[in-house]
């Protein structure tokens, strides 16, 4: 009986042979035992879906083992013109058609910055220490390639007035630039350059609870499922709370 088990288990194996993980496979074990932000997630699959076509683009199968510097100044060339792969109507061209088709992004890619193409590479170098340090593969390529510091312009400082003219500006038409204007005038107030989920966390949460002089206006207003918009922000009295809430969120967030 045993024997005879052992054989057919063998048999099965010689058939079906049980194929190894992927990269991508372990790119999704990576992302499951990972707490990322949505944000941050959503960045990983930016990434995720770039090598998928990079692959396809190249006819080249993407491997821990066949990553190399080469290739990886390859993919930042790639990631650098995917843009130009498609017409003036962002209509992917007939040859990048079926690959495009097949890892679509939401939006058409768009010429992409500096620093955008080297977080992309960021996150990247992460997943590829992750994978060393869990025994996914030996191979780092990014030891002998180096990813340059982003460069960011020369801070510009704005008066009160020029900010309050910012924050009226009326940019309902465009949601998108009217999120990003919200978070703009919002770091303006606390002195310090955070993301949304963290401005999320700390204002229903965290920092009103501990700085502000007014802790009953704060839980009453913050309370249940009411949505806390800038607008109310702004009805704080922020001089007795700036400089406290500033170290606290130096210290929580960096």
């Amino acid at each position: 009986m045993w024997t005879n088990m052992y054989m057919e288990t063998i048999v099965l194996r010689r058939v079906y042979p049980i194929k190894p993980k992927t990269l991508f496979n372990h790119f999704d074990d990576y992302l499951a035992v990972s707490q990322f932000s949505e944000s941050r997630r959503k960045h990983c699959l930016v990434l995720y879906r770039a090598l998928q076509r990079y692959g396809l683009y190249r006819n080249y199968e993407v491997t821990f083992e066949s990553l190399n510097p080469a290739i990886l100044a390859d993919f930042e060339r790639f990631l650098r013109k995917e843009h130009t792969f498609f017409d003036e109507n962002r209509v992917p061209t007939a040859k990048y058609k079926p690959i495009f088709d097949q890892f679509p992004e939401c939006r058409t890619p768009k010429p992409r910055g500096d620093n955008y193409v080297k977080g992309l590479l960021v996150i990247m170098r992460t997943f590829i220490i992750w994978a060393n340090k869990t025994g996914k593969t030996k191979n780092n390529p990014f030891k002998e390639r180096q990813i340059k510091e982003c460069v960011y312009g020369t801070p510009i400082y704005i008066t009160d007035e020029e900010r309050q003219l910012i924050y009226k500006t009326n940019l309902s038409s465009d949601k998108r630039l009217e999120q990003q204007r919200d978070i703009f005038i919002f770091q303006c107030m606390i002195g310090c350059r955070i993301s949304r989920s963290a401005i999320s966390t700390f204002l229903k949460g965290y920092f009103f609870s501990r700085c502000s002089p007014n802790r009953h206006w704060v839980n009453s207003h913050l309370s249940g499922n009411r949505n806390f918009g800038l607008s109310d922000f702004l009805k704080i009295e922020w001089t007795q709370v700036i400089l406290p809430v500033r170290q606290r969120l130096s210290i929580s967030i960096w």
